[in-house]
C-alpha cells in the first residue's frame, strides 16, 4: 500500500520507502527528499544527516551558492525515468522558476502527479508547464480562490515597460519590489530585452541572474547596487529591502525623485501594481486539472479547501484538500 500525507510538506510512504517532497523541517527515516525548486519555503534550513536530496542542477546551484544551505544533492533531469530504492519516478518542468519541477510516479498501475508550484503561462524566463494524463493529481492551490484571476501577462509586461520609460523620461528613479528568485529575473529579462536601461540589483539577485544566464536565459544590463547609484536607471529590489532608511539614502545619493511599483501580491499598497505571477491563477489551475484527466484531485497549500470545492463544483470530479484527510491510501 502507498500512503500520502500532508503536514508541513508531503510525505509518500511506499512499502519500506519514505519519500518527502519539499522538506522544510527536519524529519527522520526518509530515504529520498525531493526539492522541487529553490524558494526557501520549499527546502527549509535543516539537513537530516540520513537523507538524500534530489533536484535539478540549477536548483541545487542556487541553494548552495546563494542561500548557502549546502545540501549534498543528486542531480536529476526532466523527463528521464529514475529508479531508486524500488521507487520509480520522473520529473517534468513546472513552469514556476528556473529548475522547478513536478514529480510523477506510478504505484500498481496508478499514475500519480504531485505538482509543487506551477505556471501554465510562458514568462520571459520560463516555459509553461504542460499537463499530462494522470489518475491522481495532487496540485498546489496558492491562488485557488474564485477571486484569483490574473490579467493578461503580455499586457502587464507592456504596462510595466511604459511605466519605467515614462518615469525615466521625467527624471525619476523607478524602484520595483520583486522577489529575489524568479520574479526579479523575469523583470530583468523583460526590461533588458526592450530597453537599454541599467538595472540595479541586490547581490543575491545579481548572482541568481548569473546562474540563469549560465543555463541559457540571456539576461543583460544588470548590476549590483554598490555605490554606483548614479549609473543605474532603475532598481529591482526584494520588498524587505525597501525600508525608509534605505530609500532615504538612495534618494540623497541620486538626487532624484523615487517612484515605486510592485510585481507581487504582498505589496498592494506599494505604488503602482503590476500583477505578474509565477503561479497559475484559479483558471489556470482548473484548466490544468481538466487537461490532466485526473480521476481524483487533492489540493494543498494556500486556499486548498476552497479550491477543492471549486473543482468539485466546476469540473465535477472528486476533490478534497489533502490536509482534510488523515491519509490518502493507494492500493
Amino acid at each position: 500500500m502507498l500512503k500520502i500525507k500532508h503536514c508541513h510538506n508531503i510525505i509518500v510512504e511506499q512499502d519500506a520507502n519514505s519519500i518527502s517532497i519539499d522538506p522544510i523541517q527536519k524529519q527522520n527515516n526518509l530515504q529520498l527528499n525531493f526539492i522541487t525548486h529553490a524558494h526557501k519555503d520549499h527546502f527549509g534550513q535543516t539537513t537530516p544527516l540520513n537523507s538524500r536530496y534530489l533536484s535539478t542542477e540549477p536548483t541545487l546551484e542556487i541553494i548552495n551558492n546563494i542561500f548557502e544551505a549546502k545540501k549534498q544533492g543528486k542531480i536529476i533531469e526532466y523527463n528521464k525515468t529514475y529508479t531508486q530504492d524500488d521507487f520509480q519516478y520522473k520529473i517534468k518542468n513546472s513552469g514556476h522558476v528556473l529548475g522547478s519541477y513536478s514529480l510523477v510516479f506510478e504505484y500498481n498501475g496508478t499514475k500519480i502527479t504531485i505538482t509543487s508550484d506551477i505556471n501554465t503561462k510562458d514568462s520571459t524566463t520560463t516555459k509553461a508547464t504542460l499537463p499530462e494524463d494522470t489518475d491522481i493529481l495532487i496540485i498546489e492551490s496558492t491562488y485557488g480562490s474564485e477571486k484569483d484571476v490574473f490579467p493578461d501577462r503580455t499586457k502587464e509586461y507592456t504596462r510595466l515597460i511604459k511605466w519605467v520609460l515614462l518615469n525615466r523620461l521625467n527624471g525619476k528613479l523607478p524602484i520595483i519590489a520583486s522577489y529575489t528568485l524568479g520574479k526579479t529575473q523575469e523583470i530583468v529579462k523583460l526590461i533588458s530585452d526592450n530597453t537599454n536601461l541599467n538595472i540595479g540589483l541586490t547581490n543575491d539577485a545579481h548572482n541568481i541572474c548569473d546562474i540563469y544566464s549560465k543555463y541559457g536565459v540571456d539576461l543583460k544590463n544588470y548590476f549590483k547596487v554598490n555605490g554606483n547609484i548614479n549609473d543605474l536607471d532603475l532598481l529591482v529590489l526584494p520588498p524587505q529591502k525597501i525600508t525608509k532608511t534605505y530609500i532615504d539614502a538612495i534618494s540623497t545619493t541620486s538626487k532624484k525623485n523615487i517612484v515605486f511599483a510592485s510585481t507581487t501580491g504582498n505589496c498592494n499598497n506599494f505604488g503602482e501594481r503590476f500583477l505578474i505571477s509565477d503561479h497559475c491563477d484559479v483558471n489556470g489551475l482548473l484548466n490544468y486539472i481538466e487537461q490532466s484527466n485526473a480521476k481524483q484531485v487533492y489540493t494543498y497549500h494556500g486556499k486548498d479547501t476552497e479550491f477543492a470545492n471549486i473543482v468539485n463544483k466546476k469540473l465535477g470530479c472528486y476533490s478534497k484538500a489533502l490536509k482534510d484527510i488523515k491519509c490518502l491510501e493507494v492500493v
